[in-house]
């Protein structure tokens, strides 16, 4: 089973701006034996399967990934229960990814002042 979930219909625009916001560098999840790798390239945010070579490297069982792209819980709830770990990078770097992370998964785009 495959670890990107995009969201139908997403803005290019919106993704451009969500790449711009990013500071933290590349980001992976380690999914029980799969893993997923998030990193911008020229603007836009590429997913790379079967790679885990991010700056930041967080390992979660598929109920937690499941949980964290559904928006059932949140990566605070999931931090707190100790239901992902941090094996590079850390909470900071997780927190920069997550409104670009909630809009490629769930579709919700990052607050834009403009947009408002």
């Amino acid at each position: 089973m495959s670890l990107a979930y995009p969201s139908p219909g997403l803005d290019d625009d919106v993704l451009a701006r969500a790449a711009t916001a990013l500071r933290a560098g590349s980001i992976s999840f380690v999914v029980d034996d799969q893993s997923i790798t998030y990193h911008v390239e020229n603007g836009q945010i590429l997913t790379e399967e079967g790679i885990q070579d991010g700056d930041t490297l967080i390992r979660l069982d598929r109920a937690a990934w499941d949980d964290l792209v559904g928006q059932v819980r949140s990566f605070i709830n999931l931090h707190l229960t100790q239901a992902l770990t941090f094996e590079r990078g850390g909470f900071e770097q997780l927190s920069d990814w997550y409104p670009a992370l909630t809009y490629l998964h769930a579709g919700i785009p990052p607050y834009d002042p403009a947009r408002a």
